[in-house]
């Protein structure tokens, strides 16, 4: 994961500020999201099949 992180730096994918880059939260598709019990978990739906499933999830009633 870390040399991930720093390659993106180097080639331009990871310049931003915190929270505005592709996997920091700066996608609607990638975020954080506070769990029941009081953990995070990240979810990253990156694939545009898979973000339409994410966001109709979020849209049933048990999320409200």
């Amino acid at each position: 994961m870390g040399s991930f992180l720093w390659k993106s730096r180097s080639i331009g994918l990871w310049n931003r500020s915190r929270g505005e880059n592709m996997l920091d939260s700066g996608a609607p598709f990638y975020d954080t999201y506070q769990t029941s019990d009081g953990q995070f978990m990240a979810v990253g739906a990156i694939e545009p099949q898979f973000y339409k499933q994410l966001l109709k999830a979020f849209l049933e009633p048990r999320f409200h």
